[in-house]
């Protein structure tokens, strides 16, 4: 049996938020079998499934080997927030140990700067999403419900890996522009990409866990080591990613103003 434990995306996250992961792999395993299957599958169907699973083989170490890619991808992004809105929430960063109001935009801006983190790491994998993509575009299944998945699947994937980052520093400035006011707001430019990224993970998030239940529907037991090797890649880049992501968000808090602030040590000079 195969079971996806899928990579989620940010969806509400603080003022310092959590890491923010991506729907880009599924942790796939293949139980030991508990007898004999009670519905014949067609033979077509098992070939396409393993083609599949060796596909997504190729696909995670791809994602492997672009980490260091993605890791200067995230640098970049941060550098160039830097360049354009360095520490603009500095002043009101403690708003919220003020006023309540402030609660809601706070925890909007940090969502869409998780958000963007996660983006600039899936926009660095769409080379090899689309390498993934032809492998498996060109496979024959025996029925038609198999390849819609496939289709999907790569449909939703693709809509998240090309998926533009939010103007940051253009929301970042707005919410620092209302500092003082006792009725902050969102901005509309935050809402609607919120809006956009959540809509476009959901999706992603659904189909990748219908590609996996698809790959689950012609396994067979000659397929456990190959299942193995998926779930060990799959665990290996859900942790590299989880990391690069970390990363990201890090430096965009860093760039705006909103690092948490090292304590002096006890008994250091003045």
């Amino acid at each position: 049996m195969v079971s996806a434990k899928a990579v989620q995306s940010p969806r509400s996250l603080s003022i310092i938020p959590r890491a923010a992961l991506l729907t880009l792999v599924a942790v796939v395993t293949l139980a030991a079998p508990a007898g004999a299957r009670q519905l014949p599958r067609p033979v077509i169907n098992a070939r396409a499934d393993r083609a599949a699973m060796g596909a997504y083989v190729a696909y995670l170490r791809a994602l492997l080997v672009a980490m260091p890619s993605a890791t200067l991808a995230e640098q970049s992004f941060a550098a160039a927030t830097v360049a354009s809105c360095r520490d603009a929430l500095t002043p009101i960063a403690d708003q919220t140990s003020v006023s309540s109001a402030w609660t809601q935009p706070l925890t909007d801006v940090g969502s869409e700067l998780a958000a963007d983190a996660a983006l600039q790491f899936s926009n660095t994998m769409a080379t090899a999403l689309t390498t993934l993509q032809t492998t498996l575009s060109g496979l024959h299944w025996g029925t038609a419900a198999p390849a819609a998945t496939v289709r999907r699947f790569l449909a939703a994937q693709g809509s998240l890996s090309t998926l533009a980052p939010s103007n940051l520093c253009g929301d970042v400035l707005a919410i620092a522009a209302q500092s003082g006011t006792q009725t902050p707001s969102t901005p509309p430019a935050t809402q609607s990409f919120l809006t956009q990224y959540q809509s476009v993970s959901s999706s992603a998030n659904t189909q990748l866990t219908a590609f996996v239940k698809l790959l689950d529907s012609f396994e067979t037991p000659a397929d456990r080591r190959l299942a193995n090797r998926v779930n060990a890649l799959a665990r290996r880049v859900a942790s590299a990613s989880d990391q690069v992501v970390q990363g990201g968000i890090a430096g965009l808090k860093q760039a705006l103003g909103i690092a948490p602030r090292r304590r002096p040590v006890a008994g250091a000079a003045g």
